[in-house]
């Protein structure tokens, strides 16, 4: 991998991160009858297969030396703790003059976890103002003290911490719901939290959530909320479905990647409303202490069993796609297998990236997970298999699918940049053909993708690649930030595509006859790229990668200024 390739791999595997690092939630809601493609329903059969209610047995088996009865009496009492801590709530409500919001919302916080007893001392404390009750699922093979760290941190609130046998994600998280609904029965909502989640106490409004349960009683609408969870990189902020009626038309789908699932409540009755609360994601949890290889590995065994469950769910094949693709980037150094994997996985993103599944009413308005599964198949072929045509085929299929999106666009330019590299060294005083100057300056006026992408056709000569270049990179940073909540990485908006059209421009001068007509407005373009870096960019600390992915930055900004 060459020097300019190795920057681009530098910039996509932040994406990637945020895109394979983070579980992508949403609610499911079944579609209606009447639509024009394939609906995907929550049929009979998937409950059957996902729900695995929790018995009272399941609920006695954490604290060891005590006896079922001690335990039963254990039990019993939290209703009445709970009870009068909501009362405690709802008095200091009264005497403060706030509106009372206890009455609409009582919260119990659920959360699945295995061997954090670290985070749970960095991270539990900050939910204990917001809650009234909780229930941990502590999977079966934990080995140090979190159920310990958990009675210290929620000391005083009704609570217990089970001990649950992990069989996927989905099954597991129902199983804690069920124990949830059994053991605080008065409790009207769930939130559902991650063990390297620290609370954002300040953005969680009570009579926000309250006055939004109001409304959708009022309207017989069964309400599930959205909040924010910065990502551990901070590179992103992804909306999670995870504040939910403690309702049994709730459970929890897929062993992996998994989606919070109404069932039995016909889907124009549910609605989704998106409150102000946010939390923040901290690196160290279970998963972050794996390689990125034996993270897939242990993520492809669930994958496959999805897969068995739901042979033909788009969501399934796309996550399954995205798994073994990062076997083969992460492992491939092992065996041919694994090699061999990277190309089902491959298969599995193209073949995703032709399907159109339903998007639920309360998600963004296209397929998102289909738009990822053409943007990463196109960079997989780019970069992995050296099928340029088929790679830029796949990215112009992505945007496409959703026009207002940057990423593509941006990952077009690299390939175009990387053609550029290997086609044209050595090369200097390139001549723009009249035809390409015309459709150039076409693209420059209109920054359109069309006009950049699909407008400038004369084969992979060095003019050509220029010129869409330039034009794929101007018409991307044109592009105003989209309200998208699938793989979004602020840094493409804010940073990387400003970065990439002043390369882009700069190559153009470097390698473009001085005489050419475009040299002077693609000059202008650069400084105002060099602009919005100097101006946006260094706030948020992104100027070091711009050094890191193209060493001679300072001659990149001479060519473009002088």
């Amino acid at each position: 991998m060459d020097r300019r390739r190795a920057g681009h791999f530098l910039t996509v595997l932040l994406l990637l991160c945020s895109l394979t690092g983070t579980r992508a939630n949403s609610v499911h809601i079944p579609t209606t009858a009447g639509a024009t493609v394939t609906q995907w329903r929550v049929s009979d059969s998937d409950v059957k297969r996902t729900v695995e209610v929790a018995g009272r047995d399941s609920l006695l088996r954490l604290v060891p030396g005590e006896t079922r009865d001690e335990q039963e009496s254990q039990f019993s009492k939290l209703g009445t703790v709970f009870d009068r801590r909501v009362a405690s709530r709802a008095a200091y409500e009264a005497e403060n003059g706030y509106p009372n919001t206890t009455d609409d919302l009582k919260l119990v916080l659920v959360m699945l976890a295995q061997n954090e007893s670290k985070n749970f001392r960095r991270f539990l404390s900050s939910w204990t103002p917001l809650i009234d009750g909780y229930v941990i699922g502590i999977d079966d093979r934990t080995t140090d003290n979190s159920t310990e760290e958990v009675r210290k941190a929620f000391q005083g609130i009704p609570g217990v911490a089970i001990r649950v046998r992990f069989d996927g994600f989905g099954p597991t998280w129902t199983k804690i719901f069920a124990a949830a609904r059994e053991l605080f029965p008065q409790s009207t909502h769930l939130m559902m939290t991650e063990s390297d989640w620290e609370a954002d106490q300040i953005s969680f409004r009570r009579e926000e959530i309250a006055k939004n349960i109001r409304l959708a009683r009022k309207r017989n609408m069964f309400l599930v909320m959205t909040f924010d969870v910065v990502d551990r990189g901070r590179m992103s902020v992804r909306p999670v479905d995870y504040l939910i009626p403690n309702s049994p038309n709730v459970f929890v789908k897929y062993r992996m990647h998994e989606q919070v699932t109404v069932s039995n409540v016909d889907a124009r009755a549910v609605a989704t409303e998106k409150i102000s609360f946010r939390v923040v994601e901290h690196s160290g949890g279970v998963l972050d202490r794996l390689s990125r290889c034996d993270r897939a590995l242990r993520e492809i065994s669930l994958n496959e069993r999805d897969q068995q469950d739901f042979p033909l769910d788009p969501r399934v094949l796309y996550y399954a796609g995205i798994t073994r693709m990062t076997i083969g980037t992460h492992c491939g150094d092992r065996n041919a297998t694994m090699r061999e994997i990277a190309e089902v996985g491959l298969s599995d993103l193209m073949r995703r990236a032709t399907v159109e599944a339903v998007p639920p009413p309360t998600s963004a308005p296209v397929d998102e997970m289909r738009w990822a599964a053409a943007l990463w198949s196109a960079f997989h072929l780019h970069t992995d298999h050296g099928r340029t045509i088929d790679a830029e085929d796949m990215y112009l299929r992505a945007i496409q699918i959703d026009p207002v999106r940057a990423e593509p666009m941006m990952f077009l330019a690299y390939l175009y940049e990387d053609e550029l590299q290997q086609r044209c060294s050595g090369v200097t005083a390139v001549g723009l053909p009249p035809r390409v100057r015309e459709q150039l300056a076409r693209a420059l006026r209109s920054r359109s993708i069309r006009d950049a992408a699909l407008g400038i056709r004369d084969g992979r000569a060095c003019a050509t690649l220029l010129a869409k270049n330039v034009a794929v990179s101007a018409a991307t940073a044109a592009i105003s930030e989209p309200n998208r909540r699938f793989s979004h990485n602020m840094h493409v908006y804010s940073c990387m595509r400003f970065v990439q059209l002043a390369r882009a421009a700069a190559d153009f001068l470097l390698l473009t006859h001085p005489r050419e007509e475009a040299r002077s407005e693609v000059q202008q373009i650069g400084r105002e790229a060099l602009r919005h870096i100097d101006e946006k960019c260094k706030k948020t600390g992104f100027v070091e990668l711009r050094n890191v992915k193209r060493p001679n930055w300072p001659a990149i900004e001479q060519v473009i200024t002088s």
